[in-house]
């Protein structure tokens, strides 16, 4: 599958940007932005940059509630609107617990027409356009924390150590999150 990144986008068409959960503690005692995984900050950070650039509907954060308390959505909207997104831009989701159920959130929510830019981490990427094209939904992508980044002189081929083990587990984690897809897709009778 070739995947086209967000580079530049028709001035004309207003868009929806949709930042995937990726973790939090319910810990009041924190500050908001501390509160959100490295990860998520970054993707909130991103999604905001990108709002930023274009211009945008709503800027959707997305993120479970605890039972505990406290709902990672909505911290991220409180760094979004930190970051001078104003609140009647922001949208959240809170009922999806994997990117299947989000996907199915943001459509019940905001429908299929018009355009989605999704933000989210480069690696994870891939299986939401694999997702949004079996959901019939147009989707652009903007990716946040590359994990492997290129450089001269360097195969990246094989990264020895604890960061290596680290890279080996999100690309299983990726890759059974793509068969789960498939799989998942298939038993839904909308494999392509």
């Amino acid at each position: 599958m070739q995947l086209t990144y967000l580079k530049e986008v028709n001035d004309n068409e207003k868009y929806n940007i949709l930042i995937f959960a990726s973790g939090f503690t319910n810990d009041t005692s924190l500050q908001v932005n501390s509160q959100l995984s490295e990860t998520m900050l970054e993707r909130v950070v991103e999604g905001v940059r990108v709002y930023h650039d274009i211009g945008a509907n709503k800027l959707i954060l997305s993120g479970p509630c605890k039972e505990e308390g406290g709902c990672q959505a909505e911290a991220a909207a409180a760094v979004a609107r930190s970051l001078l997104i104003p609140s009647k831009r922001i949208g959240i989701i809170t009922v999806g617990r994997n990117t299947i159920e989000e996907l199915e959130a943001y459509i019940a929510e905001y429908g299929k027409e018009g355009k989605l830019i999704a933000v989210s981490s480069a690696r994870h990427l891939p299986r939401i356009k694999l997702i949004a094209d079996y959901m019939g939904l147009e989707v652009e992508l903007s990716a946040t924390d590359y994990e492997i980044k290129r450089e001269a002189g360097r195969s990246n081929i094989f990264e020895p150590g604890f960061k290596g083990i680290g890279y080996t587990k999100k690309f299983l984690h990726e890759w059974l999150g793509m068969c789960y897809t498939k799989w998942y897709f298939w038993n839904k009778g909308s494999l392509k």
